[in-house]
């Protein structure tokens, strides 16, 4: 069995133990980062890419043909940092009409993305495409994302998905983090966040199950 359809089956079996519990519809998205985590250079926090416009489509085609064969329900493009990549994103889904996807931004404050342009004209592109189902925001300081989400309500009718870092704050030249995270102050935060737009909530980079843990004990099971 390849890795992405081991990871495919233990996903399906954590599903169906939550279905145990509870009714509601429970989606599998597989992850793909931008194409400056693959550089592993911290470049996904800046999106300065030597490369071409079709070069960064094929980068992002060739994984998704990967990932089409593995039945995910969705896939979730996850710390893109620039408007370019997004429109690369866009193009690549082009070649697989059949996959869904969402697409969440790092940002670099309480407007903009990593690269600089605002996160709304970032959701006013994706906005008009079918095949993104939800717009978001990953891996960005928690303290920005409620003015982040106002922006993206401003800007799109799809489902808001948020699911910033820990707080913590990463130095790409020593790799290493600095701060301190607060799961109890993350839950009461991710309230905020639910009362602001946001309909899928989680914890990217430095979360952990006590993040987890307070935002499912602050927001009501719907």
């Amino acid at each position: 069995m390849s890795r992405s359809r081991a990871r495919r089956a233990l996903a399906e079996k954590a599903r169906e133990r939550k279905y145990q519990q509870s009714p509601r519809k429970i989606l599998i998205a597989a992850s793909l980062g931008p194409y400056g985590a693959a550089l592993h250079n911290g470049a996904e926090y800046h999106g300065n890419y030597d490369l071409s416009f079709g070069q960064l489509v094929a980068f992002h085609a060739c994984r998704l043909a990967v990932l089409a064969e593995t039945n995910a329900d969705l896939i979730a493009f996850e710390t893109v940092p620039s408007l370019e990549e997004a429109r690369a994103i866009v193009a690549a889904l082009g070649h697989h009409r059949e996959i869904a996807a969402w697409v969440s931004f790092t940002c670099r404050d309480e407007h903009r993305v990593a690269h600089g342009e605002t996160i709304s004209e970032c959701a006013s592109v994706l906005d008009s495409v079918p095949q993104v189902v939800a717009i978001g925001i990953n891996c960005t300081a928690p303290a920005f994302v409620t003015a982040l989400i106002r922006e993206l309500k401003a800007a799109t009718t799809k489902p808001i998905v948020v699911y910033p870092n820990s707080g913590e704050v990463w130095d790409a030249r020593t790799r290493s983090w600095s701060g301190k995270a607060d799961p109890a102050s993350f839950g009461a935060l991710a309230e905020e966040w639910r009362q602001a737009g946001a309909q899928i909530i989680g914890g990217c980079c430095r979360t952990g199950p006590e993040h987890v843990a307070s935002i499912a004990a602050l927001i009501p099971s719907p």
